[in-house]
């Protein structure tokens, strides 16, 4: 797989075990379900910072 993401990415989403081998397997699985699984697919990712509420 040719993705890179860091070990922080991956901890920010805080599934399974927190390593980084499981987020790429079940990411993988995913996007396979999804049917758009690709080795050199693109992804971003976005982080926002709740500042008010009601």
């Amino acid at each position: 797989m040719s993705w890179q993401a860091s070990w922080y990415l991956e901890k920010k989403e805080g599934e399974g075990d927190l390593s980084l081998s499981y987020w790429r397997k079940e990411h993988q699985n995913f996007f396979e379900r999804e049917g758009t699984y690709s080795e050199n697919m693109e992804l971003v990712f976005e982080e926002f910072e709740l500042i008010e509420t009601e």
